[in-house]
């Protein structure tokens, strides 16, 4: 048909270059037409197979999801399996009967003294910890070299913290009596390593290694002058307290800890029913023996309401971590003391700090 309209068109014109001339303008334009239309489709078809592809992708995405949230929900069963079992492994062992700390399965009141900070770690996994207290954080000044000779243990200062209740914290945070010793790195960051040594009580997650310890004492005066007042007021507004003491778990399984000794223990449980005679207290001092095994363990009550609980730390329950999440690997629950805490919880009249107030107080974990 382009040919027919190129030819008419033409034989208008006597010269035959012109008509030569005109037939092609006019067949090329057609030409030019028809590949720009054949562009257009063949771009058309394309944006259509794309849009199918995307499509399908979708849809696979989707599917993947899909499987991947059943196979979360399919290891979630698994891992709710693997704690019921281990659950029920451990009340078949002892014949029924519930593993516990002290002498109740309910507490207005879990607080930790020691031996170190991992202590209200621990206590914050089985969701017993509602506040900071003032001996969060801390430990026992080190004797020189310790950890490089036999039989040399490090005292966690124990009495010095139940002392430090019953005194009103007294010398606690007296300035004149805080001593530098060096700068370390820690998991977090670098923080100064500070003593009172008066109390023998050592710093190692408060001070910042990029302030002077001076011009970090007001922000820690406040912060200790408001747990020291939250931990009183607690006390005071429960009746029955549970206080954890834990001894060398987590990544202190190589840390030769001093226990605490039977007079030391009689002696606070006097001190603290004499300060609160209307509320009763129990102590736990969990403590590493490498003799026992999964199931074994030994607790011994050595005054009223006081316990020694031996178990072998080096066994852990990743089991546990289904319902309580742990972020640090070294840091697993123990056999013993995943279930004991595991089989404990607070009353519904546990004091509870405002949850702004107790996240910042915790930034540290």
């Amino acid at each position: 048909m382009r040919h027919f309209v190129a030819n008419f068109v033409a034989m208008f014109f006597i010269s035959k270059k012109a008509r030569r001339h005109i037939r092609a303008k006019i067949i090329g334009k057609n030409e030019q037409k028809i590949h720009e239309e054949f562009l257009l489709n063949t771009l058309n078809l394309i944006n259509e197979k794309q849009n199918e592809l995307t499509i399908k992708e979708n849809h696979l995405l989707q599917l993947e999801n899909e499987v991947s949230e059943k196979q979360k929900r399919l290891n979630d069963l698994e891992q709710k399996y693997d704690y019921l079992q281990l659950k029920a492994e451990w009340l078949a062992h002892n014949n029924g009967q519930l593993l516990l700390p002290g002498r109740f399965d309910e507490y207005d009141l879990v607080f930790g003294i020691g031996a170190t900070c991992i202590t209200p770690e621990m206590l914050n996994y089985f969701h017993l910890r509602r506040f900071s207290n003032p001996f969060d954080w801390t430990a026992g000044m080190a004797p020189d070299c310790w950890h490089q000779k036999p039989d040399v243990h490090r005292d966690t200062r124990f009495h010095e913290k139940i002392y430090a209740i019953c005194d009103k914290f007294k010398d606690w945070l007296n300035p004149a009596y805080f001593k530098y010793v060096n700068s370390l790195c820690t998991q977090e960051k670098p923080y100064h390593h500070v003593v009172n040594i008066k109390t023998k009580v050592r710093y190692l997650h408060e001070f910042p290694a990029n302030q002077d310890i001076m011009q970090h004492w007001p922000e820690f005066i406040e912060k200790s002058q408001r747990r020291i007042k939250n931990l009183y007021t607690a006390i005071n507004k429960s009746n029955r307290i549970l206080i954890v003491w834990l001894s060398s778990i987590g990544d202190q399984r190589t840390i030769l800890e001093q226990n605490v000794s039977d007079t030391d223990i009689k002696w606070a449980v006097k001190q603290m029913q004499k300060l609160y005679p209307n509320k009763l207290f129990d102590f736990v001092f969990f403590e590493h023996d490498g003799t026992k095994d999964k199931f074994e363990y030994e607790k011994t009550e050595v005054a009223s309401g006081a316990f020694r609980i031996k178990s072998n730390h080096f066994l852990i329950d990743p089991q546990y971590n289904f319902v309580y999440q742990v972020q640090k690997p070294e840091r697993q629950h123990t056999h013993v003391i995943s279930e004991m805490l595991d089989n404990i919880h607070l009353s519904k009249d546990a004091f509870k700090l405002p949850e702004k107030t107790f996240q910042e107080e915790i930034v540290k974990i």
